[in-house]
């Protein structure tokens, strides 16, 4: 590992999570960068840093995914937020199943208090936000979590016909996230039917 080589991985996750175009997965991370440029950076100390301190390509990949994923665009400046940031993912990581039953319980738990239908969880009544996204926004449930919903029941292309370009960058970073949240999908898919039983019941 090397700062060039990290400077590359660095490049890629801005482009995959910041423009429409580019996606990491497609391009294989391919990016228009030379290590002369690279030498020519005054900041490529902060690289060459990042790449004595994570051994592999996984964790250097974790880091600027963690940090695009949640907000934190300075990721190469913002040291001490970009480590927070990172050791959360891991966390999140390790007990991916268990962070997706508790948000979805938040949802539930949101509805009841406040006599809300089913329908409000995920749909624009013409006034309010649907509940999940105003949870969302507010930082009570996770970005993986809705990464996960996505994939298992669709809800963005309803959002971005309603909400136009308001929260443009939150449903692009969903989009984009997708391919790096890792889950066990038969145990999501079970967690998914059981909470779609208790809104039945509401």
């Amino acid at each position: 590992m090397d700062g060039y080589k990290v400077y590359r991985y660095y490049l890629a996750t801005r482009l995959h999570f910041t423009t429409d175009k580019y996606n990491v997965f497609e391009q294989k991370g391919n990016v228009k960068c030379t290590r002369e440029s690279f030498d020519r950076r005054n900041d490529k100390h902060i690289f060459n840093k990042l790449a004595r301190k994570y051994a592999t390509d996984r964790d250097v990949i974790d880091h600027f995914v963690a940090n695009f994923a949640y907000g934190n665009t300075d990721v190469i400046y913002d040291i001490s937020i970009s480590e927070e940031n990172h050791l959360e993912w891991i966390k999140r990581k390790e007990s991916r199943t268990q962070v997706f039953i508790d948000d979805l319980a938040k949802f539930l738990n949101e509805l009841e208090c406040n006599n809300y239908t089913r329908g409000c969880l995920f749909n624009w009544n013409g006034v309010e936000l649907p509940v999940s996204l105003s949870l969302f926004l507010g930082k009570k449930v996770t970005i993986e979590t809705m990464v996960m919903i996505q994939e298992m029941y669709p809800y963005l292309d309803a959002w971005k016909r309603h909400a136009s370009n308001v929260w443009e960058n939150e449903f692009r970073t969903i989009e984009k996230l997708t391919g790096f949240v890792k889950y066990n999908k038969s145990k999501a898919l079970t967690v998914w039917n059981n909470f779609r039983q208790e809104l039945d019941e509401l």
